[in-house]
């Protein structure tokens, strides 16, 4: 009986909330963790919208308090978001690399993890979709808006970005990428090396990520 009535509030909470509430997992960097439930934020949203349980009052929590949030949907699919500072790794006119990092965090969602290295994808708005799919868009002016993909090393502090999807055409957005990417496999010589001379496009960077865990 208790197992229909949590069943029952669900459905409530859920019909209510717009199927904005999901089972959730928060871990804060004190290394505390809770487990409730959450809405999706945004890519920059500076505060998440948490429940204890389904018949609890919803209490908002700052992102910066947070490291990670993991949605569990009922047919066992985790999406695990983290809250990070981005690192951008530029080329500066005469060659010379130089290095700056965001002030502010974001919300970014972790496709892949491995002990070497992880893959993130960013963007403004974030939800999950009646399906159970992670859906990031992003909106603005053409050629401006776009769905950024970073990298990460267990022992790395901030993600680094390394290109994006964007929605127009963008002047030297291989030549970008390739510098981006090279820099940051540079650890793998060979890897870097063929990055440098165009075997891959910024598409795929999966591949790239694939290959270097591998090794």
């Amino acid at each position: 009986m208790k197992g229909i009535y949590t069943i029952f509030c669900f459905l409530i909470c859920t019909i209510m909330h717009g199927q904005s509430f999901y089972n959730a997992e928060i871990e804060f960097t004190s290394g505390d963790s809770k487990v409730g439930y959450a809405k999706v934020p945004n890519g920059n949203s500076k505060t998440i919208v948490f429940k204890n349980n389904l018949e609890g009052a919803p209490t908002k929590i700052k992102s910066d308090e947070l490291f990670t949030i993991t949605f569990k949907l009922g047919d066992g699919t985790t999406y695990v978001l983290e809250r990070n500072a981005i690192k951008m790794n530029m080329t500066k006119r005469n060659g010379e690399l130089y290095t700056r990092i965001s002030k502010k965090k974001a919300w970014l969602l972790k496709n892949l993890a491995h002990n070497k290295l992880n893959f993130y994808t960013a963007g403004q708005n974030y939800k999950i979709t009646n399906d159970g799919d992670f859906k990031i868009s992003s909106s603005g002016q053409v050629g401006f808006t776009g769905i950024g993909y970073y990298l990460r090393r267990p022992e790395e502090k901030e993600v680094t970005y390394i290109t994006a999807k964007m929605s127009g055409i963008q002047v030297a957005h291989e030549k970008l990428f390739r510098n981006a990417a090279s820099t940051y496999f540079k650890d793998n010589k060979t890897l870097s090396q063929r990055i440098k001379n165009d075997e891959f496009k910024s598409f795929e960077l999966v591949d790239i990520y694939h290959i270097y865990i591998s090794n």
